[in-house]
């Protein structure tokens, strides 16, 4: 009897790893969409960055105008 449950438990667990499969499709559905969101919010932070660079080069230019201008 002990055997036959033994048997009958391994079936059980055999039988549920075929669900396995499902879960990585679903993990791989996780990961482009996760991966879809991170480059929506790169791509406009990239975009403000290079606008930051350009506010400071003009600041920099702006402050080194001044500084010629007042030393005269």
């Amino acid at each position: 009897m002990k055997y036959l449950l033994f048997v009958v438990s391994l079936a059980l667990i055999g039988c549920g790893s075929s669900d396995d499969s499902s879960d990585s499709s679903a993990d791989d559905g996780m990961e482009e969409a996760a991966s879809s969101i991170s480059d929506a919010l790169h791509d406009p932070l990239d975009a403000a960055e290079a606008v930051e660079d350009i506010i400071m080069e003009a600041k920099e230019d702006l402050d080194e105008a001044i500084e010629e201008a007042t030393s005269d």
